[in-house]
């Protein structure tokens, strides 16, 4: 394993030293005119850069990881009632609600917390839930693009004050997490944080 990581460095490496003047596919690594190879994006079938998701398990257990890590660790932003930020917990039914909505801002190219068919999360999440689901009484979702693990979208996140309090706000207690890419097209991801109490 650590053999393969550093050919693929000294791949990078050689490859960062090239002078590039058009965009694309070079071997496993995609290159860019201006900025040069890029390692968290591959080249698919049809000879495009593009991002990768990790499988929907990667997604949901690290992502449960790098947000309970931020809550526990450090106090990145000033938090609505932030005077201690829970461990999270993974649910099914925040995950499909994470979910659909990764799968349709895939399908029809766009980043909005607001649905393809104009249904926000409220809906979404009402829509699955059964009866006694209590998590609906604190509800929101964070939504972005472009990236290949959860590590860097957590970090976007937290380096945005408004995501950073809904991230760190003890009212949310669990989570479902998803990413969803179109072939040829960015990552989409999705994470809908809920909580019992209001």
């Amino acid at each position: 394993m650590k053999i393969n990581k550093m050919i693929a460095l000294l791949a990078l490496f050689l490859l960062s030293a090239c002078d590039y003047t058009v965009s694309g596919c070079e071997g496993a690594f995609c290159v860019n005119a201006s900025t040069g190879p890029h390692v968290l994006e591959y080249c698919d079938a049809t000879g495009r850069c593009t991002t990768r998701c990790p499988d929907a398990q990667t997604v949901d257990e690290s992502m449960l990881r790098e947000i309970t890590l931020a809550r526990r660790l450090v106090k990145y932003c000033p938090a609505e009632h932030s005077v201690a930020f829970p461990n999270m917990t993974f649910d099914q039914t925040l995950d499909s609600a994470a979910s659909s909505h990764a799968a349709d801002m895939a399908k029809n190219n766009f980043v909005s917390n607001t649905g393809s068919d104009g249904l926000n999360v409220f809906d979404r999440v009402d829509a699955l839930a059964g009866d006694g689901f209590s998590l609906d009484k604190q509800l929101a979702q964070l939504v972005v693009s472009g990236f290949s693990d959860a590590a860097d979208v957590v970090d976007y996140w937290l380096d945005n004050p408004a995501h950073c309090a809904v991230l760190l706000s003890d009212k949310y207690s669990h989570l479902g997490a998803s990413c969803a890419a179109a072939v040829g097209e960015q990552t989409r991801w999705s994470v809908v944080l809920g909580g019992s109490t209001r």
